[in-house]
Formats: structure tokens, C-alpha cells, sequence
């Protein structure tokens, strides 16, 4: 690996190679939607491949909200996976695995049809189409290819895994000049990252939209010489649309003051409008795709089962925490305090909708390659202002106070203790941003700059890359099927 790849491929070409091979190992091998949500993130997908912006209103009531009309033959499989995830198969793993392939098989292979059954979808009802365009345009393809159910759920699947490969790509290829490039590459290569880029799924491009600003972030901070024609495009575009597909990391955005007027390559009051003007539009959109979706907040508690959905209102609740903000500090500390080894393991991977927790091998050699990727990034302290350095680190505590503060609102009871529908793999987008504050809060953590040195840890942050990726695809399929 040393003297074949390292020395001959640079770290984008690498990525494009292991995130398709692996990527496309879990677009196929995991059953027709096993992936986490992906029954109701199919039913948002296929809602904008059809042209709806906004789903339909079912009534508020447990178990009705917001949704559309969807085939008959999407309705009988995503009630078949249903069924079979809440009545496993019996066995003494205690996890749950399909109980026949013969059916899927079946299933997978009837024709789509007209949409003429309604279907719910509350909890990804709230998303923008923009979150869902790569999956709706693989749906359309295989509508107008007259795909059955098996094949369009693959090709929405494929879809969405190569506009990540497309986008971090990218990324990674503007900063092929900076060793920085590898806490991109690592964190797109996390197990639970390429997991969801391979399923139909908003996280898909989410990820690799605030990758992609991180890494364009990075090129106007550390490389020398301007920002190309297309390297300002996608600047503005992952700027504008960051907020639009998960509010919560909206705060990334503003990383893009960051970047010196002179990389941009025009006058500098020019370079502040340019700069400016995408965060402006960002916020904007946001606002009103926020306020034009506002009525659909109330039914994202009738997701949660049991009587608990009752005590969730969200109106009440920001009442609550205006009134009571100690409290709902407190609430974040007990969150933190009972579910952090929860969250430090989903980061790296739960993967599928059975939520297999990948090996404590694979997350030691996760954890040991997000490390090597800060001692192999070169020493750009110098380069940056401590006021620079500090504004890392508050845009990545905003977005969590961000996150932290939405589902308070949306998905935790009236004045609860602790905070519900958190899950681990929502940092990983600022997993990128706080490396790059710890590599430039510690400078002198780094390897000594020789070239047989850094081939070598970039050889074993390879390795380390490759081996978490392969046992964690080896224990999922294994404990699935």
C-alpha cells in the first residue's frame, strides 16, 4: 500500500474508490428499506419525485399527520418491512434479521403502479425536496425506465451514493495540496457516514454539503492562490443550501467569513458582498421554507409510540424554555450524562433499521484514523488568528445549541428532564470543523514533516479507513441475514 497507492494516487482519487466499493457493497446487500427510516424517507422521496413540495395534511391524531399518496406496491413492502422489524425472526443474537429473503425477492418485483394509498410520514414531512433530490431523481429514472419496486429503491439508493462520492470528491480535490484534506477524507469515510450515504436518507447529501463548505473553508484558509470559477460556485451553493436541508447546522455557514477577500479574486468590497450574499439567501430561504412548514412541527410527536406523543407541544414547551432556561440547561446536562456512550457509539455506526452497532474493532480503528488525519494535517497556526481559531469552535457550539434546542422543542415532553430524539450520527457533519479547531488549538501535535513519515501515516490512516469499513460490512451483513 506504502510504495503501490499512497505514492501513486492522491487522496480524492482513494476516496472515490472506497467509497464506491463499499458504498455500493451496502446499497445492494441490505434489504429493501432497512435503512434507518428509510420506509418513511422513501415516502418523502417519492412525494418530490412526483412534484409536491409539501406533503398532504391526514389529521392530527396517534398515527396521522403529514404525507401523500404513494403505489400500492411501495404501501405492501414498506408494511412487510415494518412487520418484519417489529416481529424479528426468532434467534440468540437478540437482534433482528429478515425472516425470509424468498419475500423481499417477491416483493421487490412487482410493478410499481399509479399512487392511490395514502401514506404517513410525519418525521421526514418537515424536510425540504432539496434534502431528497438525488433519491427523487433516481425514482423518476426508474419510472420512465418502468424499473419495479427492487430496482427504483436501488437506483434511488445509487443515486444519492454518487452525488456524495460527487461532492466530497470535490472537496477533497481542492485541498489535494494541503495534508488537511484527511479529516475530510476520514470523517466521509466513517462507517456510519458512507452507511447513510448509501440508503435513501437526507443525511446523504447533508453530509456531504457541510463537508464539502468545510473543506472550501479550508482551501480559502490554508492554500495559497485564489478561488477558481467553480470552486466559488460550489461555495455559494453548499452556503445557500446547508440551511435549507438540516436547519440545525446552519451555524456552518458563517465559516465562510472566514475565507481572506483575496481568495475570492475581486475587490475586496466586492469579496464581503460575495461572501455576504450566499449567507443572506441561505438565512432567507430558510426563514421561509421554516415559516411555510411551521404547521407540520406539531406532528413530528406523533411518531413517538405509546401515550408519551400526548405530553410533547411544541408551543408550550418554547413557553417553557423561555420561562425556565436553567432547566433546560439542566436537561442538556442529564442528556450528555446518561446517553454519551449512546451517542460516541452511533457516531461511528448503527447501522440499518435493525441499528446494529458496528465492532468495537472497527470503532477503535474509526476513532484511531480521525486521530492520525489531525497528526498528518500540517502545522497552519501561524496562518490564523486567535480570534479565527476561537470563531471555530463557537460556530460548531451554536450548531449543537442549535440541534440540541430543536429537538427540545419537537420531541421532548413538556419541561422534560432529559432530551429525546438525539442521535450520535447528527455530529457527524461537525465532527470536520472541530477537528480543524483541535488541530489548530494544538499545533504541535502533528508528525515531523518527512516524506517517508507522512507516506507512512497516511498508509495506516488508509488502512485503519478500510479495515472499520470491512468488519463493519462483514457484522451487519452477517447479523442482518
Amino acid at each position: 500500500m506504502k510504495k503501490n497507492i499512497i505514492a501513486r494516487c492522491n487522496a480524492h482519487s482513494l476516496f472515490v474508490v472506497i467509497a464506491l466499493v463499499f458504498g455500493l457493497v451496502f446499497v445492494f446487500a441490505t434489504p429493501l428499506l432497512w435503512g434507518a427510516d428509510e420506509t418513511t424517507q422513501l415516502g418523502r422521496a417519492y412525494q418530490v419525485s412526483e412534484g409536491h413540495v409539501q406533503p398532504e395534511f391526514f389529521g392530527i391524531f396517534h398515527g396521522g399527520g403529514y404525507g401523500g399518496q404513494m403505489p400500492a406496491a411501495f404501501i405492501k413492502l414498506i408494511d412487510y418491512v415494518n412487520n418484519d422489524i417489529t416481529h424479528p425472526k426468532p434467534n440468540a443474537l437478540g437482534i433482528h434479521q429478515v425472516n425470509s429473503t424468498a419475500a423481499y425477492k417477491t416483493l421487490g418485483a412487482q410493478k410499481i403502479g399509479p399512487a392511490t394509498t395514502p401514506y404517513v410520514f410525519s418525521n421526514t414531512a418537515p424536510y425540504s425536496p432539496l434534502a431528497y433530490a438525488p433519491s427523487a431523481v433516481g425514482l423518476d429514472v426508474g419510472h420512465l425506465l418502468q424499473l419495479r419496486v427492487g430496482e427504483a429503491i436501488h437506483l434511488a439508493r445509487l443515486f444519492g451514493l454518487l452525488v456524495y462520492v460527487a461532492l466530497i470528491w470535490f472537496g477533497l480535490k481542492v485541498l489535494q495540496k494541503s495534508r488537511v484534506k484527511w479529516i475530510i477524507f476520514t470523517v466521509a469515510l466513517l462507517p456510519m457516514s458512507l452507511f447513510q450515504a448509501s440508503m435513501i436518507t437526507a443525511d446523504s447529501i447533508t453530509i456531504a454539503m457541510c463537508l464539502l463548505l468545510v473543506a472550501l473553508v479550508l482551501k480559502g484558509l490554508f492554500l495559497a492562490g485564489p478561488f477558481r470559477r467553480a470552486d466559488i460556485i460550489m461555495l455559494c451553493l453548499s452556503v445557500v443550501t446547508v440551511p435549507l436541508l438540516k436547519p440545525t447546522y446552519l451555524p456552518l455557514i458563517f465559516l465562510a467569513l472566514l475565507i481572506p477577500d483575496a481568495k475570492l479574486s475581486i475587490k475586496s468590497s466586492l469579496a464581503r458582498l460575495l461572501k455576504g450574499a450566499p449567507i443572506l439567501a441561505g438565512l432567507l430561504f430558510f426563514g421561509l421554507w421554516s415559516f411555510e412548514t411551521r404547521h407540520i412541527t406539531d406532528t413530528l410527536r406523533l411518531v413517538i409510540p405509546g401515550t408519551v406523543w400526548s405530553t410533547i407541544n411544541p408551543s408550550l414547551q418554547e413557553h417553557f424554555l423561555i420561562r425556565h432556561p436553567l432547566s433546560y440547561m439542566g436537561a442538556i446536562v442529564r442528556t450528555f450524562i446518561l446517553y454519551d456512550n449512546a451517542y460516541f457509539n452511533q457516531f461511528f455506526g448503527l447501522l440499518g433499521f435493525n441499528y446494529i452497532q458496528i465492532p468495537a474493532v472497527s470503532i477503535a480503528a474509526s476513532f484511531l484514523s480521525l486521530i492520525m488525519a489531525l497528526l498528518v494535517s500540517e502545522n497552519v497556526r501561524e496562518k490564523l488568528s486567535k480570534l479565527k481559531v476561537a470563531s471555530i469552535f463557537v460556530v460548531v457550539l451554536a450548531s449543537v445549541l442549535f440541534m440540541l434546542t430543536t429537538f427540545y422543542i419537537t420531541l421532548t415532553s413538556v419541561g422534560g428532564g432529559t432530551i429525546g430524539g438525539l442521535q450520535g450520527r447528527y455530529f457527524i457533519p461537525l465532527a470536520a470543523p472541530l477537528l480543524l479547531g483541535i488541530a489548530l488549538l494544538l499545533p504541535k501535535l502533528r508528525i515531523a514533516y518527512t516524506k517517508v513519515a507522512y507516506r507512512q501515516a497516511a498508509s495506516l490512516l488508509v488502512a485503519l479507513v478500510v479495515v472499520s469499513l470491512t468488519i463493519s460490512m462483514i457484522k451487519y451483513y452477517y447479523f442482518t441475514f
